[in-house]
């Protein structure tokens, strides 16, 4: 409806300062660029809003054969049995880390251990799967790390959203702190 303005049980009220201004609202509608702090999602307070890398690691087993890590950003690339389990782990990080940087993943070695860390933390990846080819060269694949993202992030809410953008309270959040932009609320 053309001209229709919601008005939510917290009143509707226009920020134009830079000031900290904690806001509960339904709905906030950005009119210039805002810059946000997630304070409270669904009555939860907010505690922890830092973000942690993922770690997967991948221990191989065996004494020789062919296989594939595979899953991880689409890639499947092999792995072949060399001397050992610490060279095979080797040969795949020379390899392919150059492959994984460009989607982001890290990828090392230690002894029969191939380590997958994100780059940028709080960006998740597929945990990557070995499947066995030849041989008994097999692996196994733990998430050493969860990924983490950040409070803002995770609940849908960006730090700072641009003009002309509309966030919708009712799902993802109760409460944030508007550190500077100017905003409406209703």
């Amino acid at each position: 409806m053309e001209g229709y303005n919601r008005v939510s049980k917290y009143g509707s009220k226009r920020i134009t300062d830079a000031l900290a201004h904690v806001i509960e609202a339904d709905t906030i509608e950005i009119i210039a660029n805002a810059t946000f702090t997630l304070l409270e999602e669904a009555g939860n307070p907010i505690t922890d809003t830092s973000k942690t890398a993922q770690v997967d690691t991948v221990t191989l087993t065996g004494t020789g054969g062919t296989g594939l890590i595979a899953d991880t950003v689409g890639l499947r690339k092999a792995v072949e049995w060399n001397t050992s389990l610490t060279q095979t782990a080797a040969d795949f990080v020379t390899a392919y880390a150059a492959t994984y940087a460009t989607y982001g993943i890290g990828v090392t070695s230690s002894g029969a251990d191939i380590i997958f860390t994100a780059q940028s933390a709080g960006e998740g990846f597929a945990s990557p799967v070995f499947v066995a080819a030849t041989g008994d060269l097999g692996g196994t694949t733990v998430n050493t790390t969860a990924n983490v993202q950040s409070a803002i992030a995770k609940h849908g809410i960006v730090a700072v959203h641009p003009a002309g953008e509309k966030i919708y309270a009712s799902t993802k959040f109760k409460r944030v702190k508007l550190s500077a932009g100017t905003i409406t609320v209703y």
